[in-house]
């Protein structure tokens, strides 16, 4: 007989079930995903998986060897590392981002920024986040069919300059271009770095075209380079059945099973990371993403976006506001534990219930449009019609099913008080519970056999919360709360120096701590693409040969049968290349002094001057001299007037002249010098980093925030004891600071200060939040390391490809 070892490996654990053919359930088991190092392979929490399922139900799935017997098929779904990550690069905030970000939805992933024209960021903003972020793919979209390609052609410039990697491994992610069709011959010259695949135009006709070919493709990327990439993916590829599925789609295969029986369906999943709501409303399916509401890995920011006091109303009033901050900061800290004490489970429940909300709300919002213009057509009667409401949204639906650990593991009495209280209802006629939480597994089997997969879920997943069934779930619940390892040193570890640029130093090579490895200087003359709007009946005409041109000089002609508009220099500079879609310019190279006049258009000079000094001494206490700004900042504005002066370069102010009205800029030349905080010979080197095998130790943190730095221990850097340490790190000139314990609140302010303040102080945490404390080891670290020289790298990554901050030092 054969038997179906479906697994779905989640950001936080692996849940495995065995079914025969016919549908009976012959064991389970939920484990630890083993993303996160030393294992950093998902194959090892599959066989932990495959070892408990075996020794529970003594039944044999492999050889002596580990392999799965021939009787029995493997089939996985896959959200580890928080699953499919996409950003998605359109051109307006208004269009072609907002199609772009439904498609991407729809298509499986979880969008973790959208980035276009008009939000705000400048482009070394933007390429800093896509790098920040390592996202698994990119959605390049924007533009109808034209011939304007001028801006979806420099937007894919910047992709190119960006220079993204993956999380795992150094080469670039892929992207999928599904812009305006005439652009595609320039964006694959353009992106000739990364591995670009193309679709059918997303914005097409001003609409949301059918994305049904955008999903295949995504799925086809992320099985074939995104999966290729992850830990221990690759070999997993070879022994499945059917594709391994990203979770939601899976999710969305199993909602189409339920749309056969019920009408308006809701189906919310709260993971680790992510909570997505699937909804079949008037027969349209339509899921979304709240990529950052989860109940471990994000279960920080749903205490951002809900407030403490919305999370309070959930809980009983002897639960203090400390032990609410303390344990939400410890779960970020420790995604894979578990709540142990009846305090925790209530802390979690009501970060639950507000996660829920959260993400139904995002869910209502995102597709609020489409659902209003359903009611607008079936309300035939314009006294009937009326906007669709929050809460009118959710009463549409009486048939709701809860998924995710918390709803799916917990006993069905508070899970259905969780549901009813996200929901804000008393009753609903079909409340069901994913109770062994099958749903994305019963998708994944529903492409191998639907009829099995219709069996398991009616037989094995669906719960009737209404039955009022209580007592435990079939999952027994792993009560290992998140362990405080103690302080660690490793000797001579292996060590990453980010250099930039490939630099020219042999395997074996010895590199000394403080060794300059890459220095560069640069000044920043602006760019100008000025569009060409190719046809089939034009051609540029040059004017001039001079390569410099002054402003509003004619540089070419374009020549058509009807027209001849001509394209003028916007200021005194370069030319620099021509392009399919765009003439390149620069501003002259040797012009470092700008002079700004501050005349309000239409008011007379000496009005002028009485205005513009108010608004200078007002902003300026201390006068503009010196004063630096970025490309484009603005210097001083008045809404009155309509009248703003923004840095036409990152420059210093060098002269104000008052009479004359005019300010002068001198451009700042920005030098780059990155030096090994390290000694020890080359192991490895790479495009842009080098590893090597050090002579010093190194002591790994749970958490840290800001930039590295390095400093004397006890000086510059100093131990983080108590809320005056923490002070004075916030309000001096020192470098940095190490705490073993401190309350979450603290923190909080701390990194928000910082923010305000617009600096960078690093802060490492080598326990947990609570109140302060300083274990006999971190007493011993601090007296082993005073007064030496410590490199303290203060950059997490928790979730995907994960990354602790550390210490590192030399004797």
């Amino acid at each position: 007989m054969q038997k179906y070892l479906i697994a779905d490996i989640g950001s936080t654990t692996t849940k495995a079930f065995l079914f025969t053919e016919n549908g009976e359930n012959l064991g389970s088991s939920k484990v630890p995903t083993t993303i996160e190092k030393p294992d950093e392979d998902v194959k090892v929490g599959l066989r932990n998986s495959i070892s408990r399922i075996k020794s529970e139900s003594k039944i044999k799935i492999v050889d002596k060897d580990g392999n799965l017997l021939p009787d029995t098929n493997l089939l996985i779904t896959s959200s580890a590392g928080g699953g499919l990550e996409m950003v998605v690069v359109g051109l307006t905030d208004l269009y072609s981002a907002m199609i772009g970000r439904k498609a991407a939805l729809g298509a499986g992933a979880i969008i973790t920024d959208v980035i276009c024209g008009g939000d705000g960021r400048d482009m070394d903003d933007k390429i800093n986040i896509l790098n920040a972020i390592c996202p698994d793919m990119i959605l390049l979209v924007g533009g109808t069919n034209s011939n304007y390609t001028d801006n979806i052609c420099r937007t894919a410039e910047y992709l190119q300059n960006a220079k993204i990697i993956n999380k795992y491994k150094q080469h670039p992610i892929p992207i999928l271009y599904a812009g305006n069709e005439n652009a595609r011959d320039e964006i694959q010259n353009i992106l000739e770095d990364y591995p670009l695949f193309l679709e059918k135009n997303v914005c097409e006709d001003f609409k949301l075209s059918d994305i049904g070919d955008l999903k295949k493709k995504v799925i086809e990327i992320f099985y074939n380079h995104v999966m290729e990439d992850a830990p221990g993916y690759a070999p997993l590829k070879k022994m499945v059945v059917t594709p391994i599925l990203p979770t939601p789609i899976a999710v969305t295969k199993t909602l189409q099973i339920l749309s056969t029986k019920f009408e308006n369906v809701l189906l919310f999943d709260i993971g680790g990371a992510t909570t997505d709501v699937f909804t079949i409303y008037n027969q349209k399916l339509n899921r979304s993403v709240s990529a950052n509401v989860g109940m471990s890995y994000s279960i920080d920011n749903v205490l951002k976006n809900a407030g403490l006091e919305n999370l309070k109303k959930y809980l009983p009033q002897r639960i203090q506001d400390d032990e609410i901050l303390n344990y939400i900061g410890n779960k970020k800290l420790h995604p894979t534990s578990l709540a142990v004490t009846e305090t925790e489970k209530e802390i979690e429940k009501a970060v639950a219930i507000n996660a829920i909300q959260i993400a139904l709300k995002n869910h209502f919002e995102l597709y609020k449009d489409e659902i209003e213009e359903h009611d607008e057509v079936f309300y035939k009667s314009k006294f009937l019609r009326s906007k669709m409401t929050l809460k009118k949204f959710y009463r549409s639906f009486n048939s709701v099913i809860g998924s995710g650990g918390i709803v799916s593991n917990n006993f069905p009495d508070i899970s259905k008080e969780i549901i009813l209280s996200a929901l804000d209802r008393k009753q609903i006629n079909n409340l069901f519970l994913d109770k062994n939480f099958l749903v994305p597994h019963i998708g994944v089997m529903s492409v191998f056999n639907q009829k099995l997969a219709g069996k398991i879920l009616y037989e094995h997943s669906l719960l009737n919360l209404n039955n009022e069934i209580l007592g435990k779930p079939d999952f027994p619940t792993n009560n290992s709360t998140y362990i405080i390892r103690k302080l660690k040193i490793i000797k001579n570890p292996e060590i990453v120096i980010q250099t930039k640029e490939r630099i020219n130093k042999s395997v074996g090579s010895y590199i000394h701590k403080n060794e300059i490895l890459f220095e560069k200087n640069e000044k920043y003359y602006r760019l100008y693409s000025l569009p060409v709007q190719y046809g089939e009946d034009q051609e540029i005409k040059w004017i001039a040969p001079a390569k410099v041109f002054k402003k509003d000089e004619r540089i070419a002609r374009i020549s058509t049968l009807k027209y001849n508009p001509f394209i003028v220099a916007p200021i005194d500079g370069e030319l620099l290349e021509i392009k399919k879609y765009a003439i390149i310019f620069r501003e002259l190279s040797d012009i470092d002094l700008v002079k700004l006049y501050l005349y309000i258009p239409g008011i007379s000079k000496k009005k002028s001057k009485t205005i513009v000094m108010n608004m200078i001494m007002e902003k300026y206490a201390d006068g503009l001299l010196t004063r630096k700004f970025k490309q484009n900042e603005v210097i001083i504005s008045d809404r009155q007037f309509g009248f703003f002066i923004t840095s036409p370069i990152s420059g210093e102010v060098v002269e104000f002249e008052q009479e004359m009205l005019t300010i002068t800029l001198k451009r700042i030349e920005k030098t780059t010098v990155i030096k090994s905080y390290a000694s020890g010979s080359v192991i490895r080197n790479e495009d842009n980093q080098i590893h090597l095998r050090s002579k010093g130790k190194l002591v790994k943190g749970a958490f840290g925030i800001g930039r590295n730095c390095l400093g004397l221990f006890g000086r510059s850097i100093i131990p983080i004891k108590n809320k005056n340490d923490l002070d004075e790190l916030e309000n001096s000139d020192l470098s940095g600071g190490i705490a073993y314990d401190i309350p979450f609140k603290d923190f909080e302010n701390f990194r928000q200060n910082c923010l305000h303040k617009k600096i960078e102080r690093p802060l490492l945490i080598l326990g947990k939040f609570r109140e302060y404390h300083q274990s006999e080891d971190f007493t011993k670290l601090c007296n082993f390391v005073y007064n030496k020289e410590i490199f303290l790298s203060a950059f997490t990554r928790i979730r995907a490809g994960v990354e602790r901050p550390f210490i590192y030092f030399e004797e």
